[in-house]
């Protein structure tokens, strides 16, 4: 309880960790393609380090990276067999090409754990209402998390009963139909849905403006923590 305690006082203000995260995305893009590797994999280790200290559950930080990072490895080791094959340059090149890759990748993944999810989603869009984020951007956004997890239950559930219909293998190209159609009425029953779910807010009041009761104040923390995390991204890139 204690612990949970001390982490919860850790917690960054959601405005902070957006800085940080937009910080940590130009700097993955600013850094020149032959910088040394130690920059970048000297970064992640830092975010990771920062999930530790600042993530209220850290083995739930560790294990979500975890699964980002094995969806990674196929699309890094597919880079590599294609630049193989077909690139000009010399081997170690595409070596070092696709590291720089992979580091960087994992870099704005271990960032995005950090500084973005490790928040609740009502608090971001308080901290981004606060800042004076113009409100139709606030209210995409939070109708894209809201609509996006619709449609992986409706994903989810779709290619359940498809796999519990199947007794036995069939033809590949009879195989891509059927995906095919299920993506389909994926789709039409998210959209039916969404309109549902907005018909209810409707009749709930919802006029198009949302009203947040919670106000971020900057702690000594927040500024300290943004402060030497933009020094550490300087001093990286001027290295």
């Amino acid at each position: 309880m204690k612990d949970l305690v001390s982490r919860a006082s850790l917690r960054l203000d959601p405005r902070t960790g957006l800085l940080c995260f937009l910080a940590v995305l130009a700097f993955v893009v600013l850094l020149p393609a032959e910088a040394p590797l130690w920059k970048s994999a000297g970064l992640f280790f830092l975010l990771l380090a920062g999930g530790f200290a600042f993530s209220p559950q850290p083995v739930k930080f560790l294990n979500l990276l975890k699964k980002i990072a094995l969806i990674l490895i196929p699309f890094i080791f597919f880079l590599l067999i294609v630049s193989l094959l077909f690139s000009k340059e010399p081997a170690s090149r595409v070596f070092f090409y696709l590291a720089q890759v992979g580091l960087r990748s994992l870099v704005v993944v271990a960032a995005d754990l950090v500084f973005i999810l490790s928040q609740r989603t009502e608090d971001l869009l308080a901290a981004m209402n606060q800042t004076k984020v113009p409100a139709v951007f606030i209210q995409l956004l939070n109708s894209g998390l809201r609509y996006s997890n619709i449609f992986t239950r409706e994903a989810t559930s779709s290619f359940r009963a498809k796999l519990a219909r199947d007794r036995c293998r069939r033809p590949f190209f009879e195989r891509l139909k059927i995906t095919g159609l299920i993506i389909e009425k994926i789709f039409w029953r998210a959209i039916e849905r969404s309109q549902r779910i907005y018909a209810a807010m409707l009749s709930r009041g919802y006029d198009g403006h949302f009203y947040f009761h919670r106000q971020f104040r900057l702690r000594l923390l927040d500024a300290v923590v943004l402060v030497s995390f933009l020094a550490l991204l300087l001093a990286l890139t001027l290295v």
